[in-house]
């Protein structure tokens, strides 16, 4: 035999060892579509694991963003039982960013994040738990709207699929994910489409109950995604069951009793941590400390610049970022690399060719609803002053729903009588799958046994490290942080427990000698730290404070 024909030959065996694994692919998944409960769990399993390994891949970091510490005191809160804490006596010394010390101290967000990092406290005290429960909970969800919008035959694709995507994404290791709105505008979107074609109670109450986590976690994104919902089921649910008004009443009334008492909840939570049933807390720190606009028509805030010296450089910043917008030209540079940031998000890039269908999958007037509904949600964020990826997470289930509506018409695609369809919907989820197993597998096995964790992520785990060590040590400690004039505003050093007067190392700001030695006495029981931070200069030097001599 030829060199030739053995390679033939090897290449025959290949193929139709390919061929066969899909034909076994395609009869469990058209087996699985008539077992929507085994689907479910199937997902939610899948979801998890790919969740752990995912936060495994980058070594299991310590939190880094400033959004991450105010979740996590939120999460500590909940988790105590309390809906917000007692305002500190020393307030002054824990000023920290996106969190409020006045009224109450308490995290400026909405409280659904928050709530599902408290559920991993709860279940297995690490808040990380709640971040995997919500990702596997998330995109279950995707997969209950999947097949109202694309069919169960389809559902279970889309929804592995994006858990494979976003498994290597922050969403799995920081707490500032946006699994939980995900869970939200997927909700949503499941629900309007089958009350639409049924109306039903069940779905309703689920359609409210995503517009409540939307609420509670992105509320203007989520406004932006529910408000064309909102028309199109008002519009098509009331012209088509005008005749069926008892219906419409039964369907209607569970629906409103859901957001009625989501909305008595949260009016009580603005009211424990602002004093204002109708003042969120978000708006109340807005109102304290922030600076820019959050909109690019808005109009700069008369907040006047702190005094303290790495809040000055936050507001700074933040200005300056706001006025990145301001123009024309820095408009759209700006949203430009906003959208291919997102798109590269949800996407492989190499695999991005099945949206050529688009226009064809837009004769259908669901996919149509869909398009709007994106379209919408996209302009709306272009006019945020801010933006991560996360902030896109009600849009979720509308990205995969797009590609999964444009791969099914791919799949329609002859040449003659050869069947192309099938090899390209083959190779794209092939691809898919292996591109995304690789980008989990490659980081575990560099960082396996070696305890690597990201550069950026570098300074919180020094951070992690000083409290671990005193941890060790008997006894209760504060530690009164002193920045140098190079230190970078990101790594805030200063973060507390939610109970600070419980805790046992206390975080603080150096106020100079006569203030510090105000605090040392009101924490008298503790060995007093000074811990001198200065990023570009050489890291972090701790010695210990004699109370008899604080200025030494």
């Amino acid at each position: 035999m030829s060199v030739t024909s053995r390679k033939s030959s090897v290449v025959s065996m290949l193929w139709s060892l390919v061929a066969r694994s899909i034909e076994r692919v395609r009869r469990w998944n058209g087996a699985l579509a008539e077992r929507p409960f085994v689907s479910v769990a199937i997902v939610v399993v899948i979801s998890l694991l790919l969740a752990i390994a995912g936060g495994a891949a980058v070594g299991f970091p310590e939190p880094v963003v400033h959004d991450e510490h105010s979740y996590l005191l939120g999460a500590e809160t909940f988790a105590a039982g309390r809906l917000t804490n007692p305002r500190h006596p020393m307030a002054e010394f824990f000023q920290t960013f996106h969190v409020l010390q006045e009224p109450t101290y308490a995290s400026k967000y909405p409280p659904a994040q928050a709530l599902a990092l408290a559920t991993g406290i709860v279940l297995a005290g690490k808040p990380i738990v709640g971040v995997w429960l919500s990702f596997a909970i998330m995109c279950a969800g995707i997969y209950w709207m999947l097949r109202a919008w694309v069919g169960p035959r389809w559902a279970l694709a889309g929804a592995v699929a994006l858990a494979l995507r976003l498994a290597s994404s922050y969403w799995v290791y920081q707490y500032w994910g946006g699994s939980v709105a995900a869970l939200g505008g997927a909700l949503v979107l499941g629900g309007a489409r089958r009350v639409v074609d049924a109306p039903r109670a069940r779905d309703a109450v689920l359609m409210t109950l995503g517009a409540v986590l939307l609420a509670n976690s992105r509320p203007y994104e989520g406004l932006l995604l529910c408000v064309p919902i909102a028309i199109v089921v008002l519009w098509w649910v009331v012209g088509r069951y005008s005749s069926q008004r008892r219906r419409l009443v039964a369907v209607a009334l569970p629906a409103a009793a859901l957001a009625a008492i989501a909305g008595v909840a949260m009016l009580r939570y603005n009211h424990a941590v602002t004093g204002h049933a109708t003042r969120f807390p978000y708006l109340e720190y807005r109102a304290q400390y922030g600076r820019g606009p959050d909109f690019v028509w808005q109009e700069l805030r008369g907040v006047p610049l702190s005094a303290d010296t790495l809040v000055r450089r936050y507001q700074e910043w933040e200005l300056a970022s706001a006025d990145s917008l301001r123009t024309p030209a820095g408009f759209a540079s700006e949203n430009i690399d906003r959208m291919k940031l997102t798109i590269a998000f949800f996407f492989p890039i190499w695999l991005l060719a099945p949206f050529l269908a688009l226009p064809i999958a837009l004769r259908d007037r669901w996919s149509r609803v869909a398009a709007i509904c994106l379209g919408v949600t996209l302009t709306g964020l272009a006019l945020s002053s801010w933006y991560q990826p996360h902030y896109a997470a009600p849009a979720t289930g509308l990205f995969i729903l797009l590609y999964f509506l444009c791969l099914a018409w791919c799949r329609r695609l002859r040449i003659g009588r050869f069947d192309a369809g099938r090899n390209v919907v083959a190779f794209v989820l092939a691809g898919w799958t292996a591109s995304q197993l690789a980008k989990l597998a490659v980081p575990i096995a560099r960082t396996r046994g070696t305890g690597v964790t990201p550069e950026w992520a570098y300074w919180a785990g020094r951070r992690a490290d000083v409290e671990r060590e005193l941890r060790s040590e008997p006894g209760l400690d504060l530690v009164i942080v002193r920045y140098g004039p190079d230190h970078d505003f990101h790594h805030e050093w200063v973060r507390n427990a939610a109970d600070i007067d419980r805790a046992a190392v206390v975080w603080a700001h150096d106020r100079g000698a006569a203030e510090n030695a105000r605090l040392m006495e009101y924490f008298g029981d503790r060995k007093v730290w000074l811990l001198e931070v200065n990023d570009r200069a050489g890291g972090e030097r701790r010695r210990s404070v004699d109370r008899r001599k604080p200025n030494e």
